[in-house]
């Protein structure tokens, strides 16, 4: 076989070695984990050159990642060598006489049909390699998970492709038995070959309360019908046509139903009857090609689908996802955010709508999870809290920016001073005249329970916050962000400043730090004299 001309990206060199690596230590599977776009079928291809004139296979979950498949590992060939097809009517390994093509790319339904009607032998892959696309979804289903056992226990390499491996029940493990370095949808944007999410955030007019769960996420059916109702609709599809621009994307939906009535209301609402069309697997297989295509095109400026294009979807000139079906899986989020996020020429960025709902007992995944998987585990909290503080105002606002500021905001909240602070309004320490921030009434929406405590952290008195709404909430929380963005005093340091004679509200937060040592050493006790001593030598004011 000719040497190929491409050149690798480094992770894909570098997964390709420590792989290697690895069966030589006597691994029998390996999972390769890489996000959506950055290059796992050009990786797949170049090891099956490597392993020429070895037997190669590789299975794919769908009819559509089947053709993409066969037309990349050809391209990557320079059409070098046949790449044969096994799905449905095509027996190119099934029939061959073993003089056929080594590299093959089958479909594992119809792999798994002829495995066990004996027309294909898992030993014909012996000393072979067998990469299998989407892993996550196919080795964890009962009904193909013993044919990936067979090839890789008949002596085949077995190597896992996924954008996605974090599935609850981890049973990838018990299939593979090594995994080179994961590279994330974080380190691909960070690389350059993913562009940025930008977030804006919407709540549904839909209570999601009550909507039964099953292995952990929504029931389908049931938060479609809690989803279809005309309210529901309108808060979907109106921030959808107010956002989208000049862009054109995805809209992800709860089942076909839903995806059916979200397109019917954009293009009812936007005036355009070809503002929208629904896509899904009642859908014909050469209407779902001629619906990607008006995509592609842009005679459509939306497709909307039940989860159908989230895998092997390839269409990087789109910038534009909307996520109107909430869940909880950061696997399901993870897959549908993506599609959006490949790089194409003249693409900057991709704008990414969540919907978000109230009443809610348990966490949903939002955009933030593609970069808060590395820090605590609240900062995604925090970034959900201000990417709606930002749509409130309109505006929308990048990834890389949000999860800065989380960050600022949370360090905020948790900075921890351990003296007693009830004698001085946290408040008027601040320059914040306390009797401003309240409210009162039934109808008026109070702080969330993350604002609540995050001013509990930072010294808010628990009845003042019982008397705030969530907007008076949300602006106290801003001055303390900005507050620490400008390096000035915590509230709590101020406080503590206040009420021992000193102008906690313009004093840095190094000068804090410093004056709260110097007070802690003389006791917490000050005379006039040592207030202005202390003030003179730290370079803070005396309060009036």
């Amino acid at each position: 076989m000719t040497t190929a001309t491409k050149v690798l990206r480094s992770h894909q060199a570098e997964g390709i070695d420590e792989a290697r690596e690895l069966f030589r230590e006597g691994k029998k599977a390996v999972l390769v984990e890489r996000a959506t776009g950055a290059g796992k079928t050009v990786l797949a291809a170049e090891i099956f050159r490597l392993a020429y004139p070895r037997p190669c296979l590789f299975v794919a979950p769908r009819r559509v990642l089947v053709r993409q498949t066969e037309k990349a590992i050809r391209s990557w060939l320079d059409d070098a060598e046949p790449v044969a097809v096994e799905m449905a009517e095509q027996h190119g390994l099934s029939e061959a006489d073993g003089k056929g093509p080594r590299i093959t790319v089958a479909s594992i339904q119809s792999l798994a049909r002829r495995i066990e009607e004996g027309t294909i032998d898992p030993e014909r892959f012996a000393g072979g390699v067998v990469v299998v696309d989407e892993v996550h979804a196919i080795a964890l289903a009962e009904r193909y998970r013993p044919v990936i056992l067979a090839l890789r226990d008949a002596g085949a390499r077995l190597i896992g492709l996924t954008a996605t491996p974090s599935r609850k029940d981890d049973g990838l493990e018990e299939v593979f038995d090594g995994a080179v370095e994961p590279v994330t949808v974080a380190d691909a944007i960070k690389a350059g070959w993913l562009v940025k999410p930008k977030l804006f955030l919407r709540r549904l007019d839909a209570d999601l309360g009550n909507v039964k769960r099953s292995h952990g996420d929504f029931v389908e059916s049931e938060l479609a019908r809690e989803l279809s109702t005309e309210k529901a609709l309108a808060s979907i599809c109106r921030p959808i046509i107010d956002q989208i621009d000049d862009r054109h994307g995805l809209v992800f939906a709860a089942g076909a139903d839903h995806a059916e009535s979200i397109a019917r209301v954009l293009c009812t609402m936007s005036g355009e009857p070809g503002f929208a069309r629904p896509i899904s697997y009642r859908t014909k297989e050469r209407d779902r090609v001629a619906l990607v295509e008006g995509l592609e095109n842009r005679r459509y400026r939306l497709l909307v689908n039940p989860s159908l294009l989230s895998e092997g979807f390839d269409l990087p000139a789109i910038s534009f996802i909307a996520n109107a079906r909430p869940t909880s899986s950061r696997v399901r989020h993870v897959q549908a955010v993506g599609r959006g996020l490949r790089a194409s020429p003249g693409k900057t960025d991709c704008l990414v709508i969540e919907f978000h709902a109230k009443n809610l007992r348990h966490k949903l995944a939002g955009a933030w999870d593609l970069d808060a998987s590395d820090g605590p585990a609240d900062l995604g909290e925090f970034m959900a809290e201000i990417a709606e503080r930002e749509a409130d105002e309109g505006r929308a606002i990048a990834l890389d920016d949000l999860r800065a500021l989380a960050e600022i905001e949370r360090a905020a909240c948790r900075v921890a001073i351990v003296y007693d602070l009830a004698r001085v309004d946290p408040l008027a320490a601040m320059g914040l005249d306390p009797e401003t921030f309240q409210v009162q009434g039934n109808l008026v929406t109070r702080p969330t329970d993350k604002q609540a405590e995050c001013l509990k952290r930072s010294g808010v008195k628990a009845d003042q916050i019982a008397g705030l709404s969530r907007r008076s909430a949300s602006k106290i929380i801003d001055v303390i962000v900005k507050r620490s963005q400008e390096g000035l005093s915590t509230l709590k340091q101020a406080r503590t400043l206040t009420r021992h004679g000193f102008d906690g509200k313009s004093a840095t937060f190094d000068q804090a730090r410093d004056v709260l040592e110097r007070i802690g050493g003389l006791g917490w006790h000050l005379s006039p004299i040592q207030v202005t001593e202390i003030a003179a030598v730290c370079g803070v004011n005396v309060r009036k």
